[in-house]
């Protein structure tokens, strides 16, 4: 099953991870190798990759 705009609405995609944590501190790849790994939480929906914005919001404030 398809998932709705609204359901995607709490995730951030790879390319925006990576602009929020700073492109010269970690590479995409490194982000998408950390989401394949488990070490960040992720969704996959055909070729996306998805990360819970509220899981990284924790990680970016130190929780």
């Amino acid at each position: 099953m398809a998932k709705s705009a609204q359901q995607l609405e709490g995730t951030f995609s790879v390319d925006e991870v990576h602009k929020l944590i700073g492109t010269d501190n970690v590479s995409k790849i490194a982000i998408y190798d950390a989401c394949r790994a488990g070490t960040i939480p992720s969704i996959r929906i055909g070729t996306r990759v998805l990360v819970p914005k509220a899981w990284l919001i924790d990680k970016l404030s130190g929780k």
